[in-house]
């Protein structure tokens, strides 16, 4: 995974497995703010990558 810091592919592999957030910082011994944040920015990337309008938009609507 291209341009991802350690622990985040690690984090989203955990995610995709469907682990819960809980789960992967037990695990990855990292805080939660550090999981929420690496997925909501992955997500954020791979929306752009898939030509997406922001997806934060769309949860403050």
């Amino acid at each position: 995974m291209q341009g991802l810091n350690d622990p985040e592919p690690r984090i989203f592999e955990m995610a995709l497995d469907g682990y819960s957030t809980v789960e992967i910082t037990a695990q990855l011994g990292c805080s939660r703010w550090t999981v929420r944040r690496t997925l909501n920015r992955l997500g954020e990337q791979l929306a752009r990558r898939l030509g997406h309008e922001d997806v934060n938009a769309k949860r403050e609507a």
